[in-house]
């Protein structure tokens, strides 16, 4: 019987500098929804997690907000609406972090991988009954950058890739004056970028398939603010996940070729795809969602 299922994580997080043991409930709570004809909320511990894992047929998305919070709601719930909708049998996590002692995000690389390998232990969790390839991480801005930092950390302990990371305008943390912590290649067997801020840099390949609505850089209704560019993305690519014919992008040099219609290529792929292999840049125009 197809079902719809929403995970509902909100996890409070310890400050070390260690994992968070399964043993110590009280750091993390998460929130369990599930939505067929009744609605049961109830609250679970991680340890609880395979045995919920044992009931998905489909994927598992792990939704990754960026620091602002007030915008969380603006995607994870049509987001994970659509997701239910495309794949029915998935279940979708929407994790949901606080600090308990420092800044309400992380504002550093430290801060990063301390929340990367807290996420290890719940992705751990997961996987202990549920094969690791089937996992899809989707974050927005430093959500996608602690997505694929904990991808990497995954890979080390257990020697296995996540399956894939969809990384909605993913942001950069300076390590130094020259070196900057990135989403890449390695986080996942694949990874998908959408830019909404950055325009496209043949030289700054961050994923196997990379998409730049408008040339990732100019966004309808945001003019110089990059606040809303940045929220463009999960605007964007919940519209394809919900209409992926509509939002259909080609493969292309750059964005001035695209746009003078002097592709050498002939691919396209939808903005929306959630289980695409093709790799290269993507460009597409968008005037408005509609």
């Amino acid at each position: 019987m197809a079902f719809r299922l929403v995970i509902l994580l909100s996890l409070l997080l310890s400050q070390c500098r260690e994992f968070i043991s399964a043993s110590n409930p009280e750091e993390t709570f998460m929130r369990l929804t599930l939505t067929n004809i009744n609605v049961i909320d109830r609250t679970i511990l991680m340890h609880e997690l395979p045995s919920f894992m044992k009931d998905v047929d489909g994927y598992v998305y792990i939704l990754m907000h960026d620091f602002d919070k007030e915008i969380i709601s603006d995607w994870y719930v049509p987001l994970s609406e659509a997701l239910i909708v495309r794949e029915p049998r998935s279940a979708v996590l929407q994790f949901f972090w606080r600090y308990k002692r420092r800044s309400p995000w992380p504002t550093n690389t430290d801060d990063i991988e301390v929340a990367a390998k807290d996420m290890v232990v719940i992705l751990t969790s997961i996987t202990d009954s549920f094969p690791e390839w089937k996992v899809i991480i989707i974050g927005h801005g430093k959500g996608a950058l602690i997505g694929g930092v904990a991808g990497r950390f995954y890979n080390k302990v257990h020697q296995k890739l996540l399956g894939r990371l969809i990384a909605l305008d993913p942001e950069e943390i300076s390590i130094n004056l020259i070196d900057k912590m990135k989403v890449s290649k390695e986080d996942a067997h694949f990874v998908m970028v959408i830019h909404t801020v950055k325009p496209h840099k043949e030289s700054e390949s961050e994923g196997h398939i990379e998409f730049f609505p408008n040339g990732g850089e100019y966004q309808p209704g945001c003019g110089l603010f990059n606040r809303c560019k940045n929220r463009r993305s999960f605007e964007y690519f919940t519209a394809a996940v919900i209409c992926p014919e509509k939002y259909m992008a080609k493969q292309c040099l750059s964005y001035k070729a695209f746009d003078r219609n002097s592709c050498a290529y002939n691919y396209k792929e939808s903005l929306g795809s959630l289980h695409t292999m093709k790799s290269g840049f993507y460009f597409l125009n968008i005037e408005w969602l509609d």
